[in-house]
């Protein structure tokens, strides 16, 4: 439960940047064909739906993670790396959160479904004028309504004139699957109901489905078609302003700002379509793709000072690297009391004993590793990662012992030595120490 939770954040988080952007753009450049906003909303709602995405050196979204010490939130943009100190990471807090959401969610969900079942009453006295329109005394303002055999409905008392127009928008809304997508759109916003900008933008995403549509049908018709057309949006003005999945409604969103733009529209130009175009795919390739790791990794800290002893070795040990991967964390007083043999060939068998001293006790043991650095920066390992069992005091101030196997594929160098292990603590966090700079645990020969 905490770990979905903490993936909807993180994805909160990423659609709320791409939002932010299209919000944007849509400011910037306001004659830009609207299905092409549309688009890029869809860019955003992906985003927001998916947790797994692929990596690019091309990506500009930031990258989030927190610790498992859960005390600090880093923020990676690119070139940059920015750690913001937070409230400690409590399991409690999380779980308060899912069950908080789930009754949020469960709310929209029986929202949407009253207001389907109340639709789906009022039209069953609706008429068929022919094929999928239908003609309904009940209803104020014609719309699209149902998802697999979707239908047009319109207001008997609607002029000849304009029920010419309503149902080209209509059926542009058909051809375009927007019964399908405002719908999704909804879901969207469902999974997402915590976050303000995810309900500004559910908003925006439908006033720019219908003025595409708009758009559409006066590109169609001809600039002839624009006053009729103005005229029976104001004939169909809705007085009701709602968030809804369905139904597609003809006048109920913004019918002001449509209006205007039907009356001033002209076709855009080749260049306009093609930065349109351009946008999408900039939108695409740069944030539905996470930071490739080699492209901005950020540099590593050094490891924790500790108190930690190892066997001597000779001065001609190489020196060993001062990071390893995935180690963050803190140290307790962690010593490396003994090793068995300095100096080991493939398929040895070496006994490690480490010695932990720690106010709030050691649990499940002490993993021990071997490590060293290749030629060209990369980690190795020299044997599977080893749990060491406490064999004499306790758990909080105990000697682990363990035996490490060297398999017979193992390649030579020396080696240093990883212990870690993790603390009895409602912070999930790990304690690691490492043997001194410059020293070799073990050299394989």
């Amino acid at each position: 439960m905490s770990t979905a939770v903490s993936e909807l954040l993180k994805m909160s988080f990423h659609g709320s940047v791409l939002l932010l952007l299209v919000m944007g753009i849509r400011a910037v450049v306001p004659r830009m064909p609207k299905r092409f906003a549309v688009w890029m909303w869809a860019v955003a709602a992906v985003r927001l739906v998916c947790p797994f995405v692929l990596t690019s050196v091309f990506s500009l979204m930031p990258a989030v993670s927190t610790p498992q010490g859960g005390e600090t939130l880093t923020l990676t943009l690119p070139g940059d790396t920015v750690s913001i100190p937070v409230a400690a990471y409590r399991p409690d807090w999380l779980t308060a959160a899912a069950v908080v959401w789930g009754i949020g969610a469960a709310v929209m969900v029986l929202y949407t479904a009253a207001a389907f079942y109340r639709t789906h009453k009022t039209l069953r006295e609706a008429v068929c004028l022919s094929g999928n329109v239908y003609e309904c005394d009940r209803i104020p303002t014609p719309f699209i309504f149902g998802l697999i055999r979707p239908r047009i409905y319109v207001p008997s008392s609607m002029n000849e004139q304009d029920r010419t127009y309503v149902i080209a928008h209509e059926q542009a809304h058909l051809r375009r699957l927007d019964h399908l997508w405002k719908p999704l759109g909804f879901a969207v916003l469902t999974l997402h109901w915590f976050n303000p900008l995810v309900w500004v933008a559910y908003v925006l995403f439908c006033r720019d489905m219908e003025t595409a549509c708009d758009e559409q049908v006066i590109g169609t018709l001809g600039a002839d078609s624009k006053k009729p057309y103005a005229d029976a949006l104001i004939n169909c003005a809705s007085t009701t302003r709602r968030i809804a999945a369905c139904p597609l409604a003809f006048g109920e969103t913004d019918v002001k700002t449509r209006v205007r733009r039907v009356l001033s529209y002209r076709k855009p130009s080749p260049l306009l379509k093609a930065a349109g175009m351009s946008l999408c795919l900039l939108l695409s390739l740069c944030f539905l793709t996470n930071p490739a790791v080699s492209a901005l990794a950020p540099v590593q800290n050094e490891p924790p000072q500790t108190t930690v002893s190892a066997v001597p070795t000779t001065p001609t040990a190489p020196t060993a690297p001062q990071t390893e991967p995935t180690l963050v964390q803190y140290t307790q007083e962690m010593t490396v009391e003994a090793i068995s043999a300095r100096v080991v060939t493939a398929g040895d068998t070496l006994t490690v004993c480490v010695r932990v001293t720690d106010s709030r006790g050691v649990q499940n043991g002490v993993q021990v590793l071997l490590f060293c650095e290749n030629e060209d920066g990369e980690y190795r390992t020299a044997a599977e990662e080893t749990t060491l069992s406490l064999c004499e005091g306790d758990a909080k101030n105990g000697i682990y012992e363990g035996t490490v196997t060297i398999p017979q594929d193992a390649q030579t160098g020396d080696y240093r030595l990883r212990a870690t292990y993790r603390p009895v603590s409602e912070k999930p966090a790990f304690c690691t120490a490492y043997t001194p700079e410059g020293e070799a645990a073990v050299t394989i020969v």
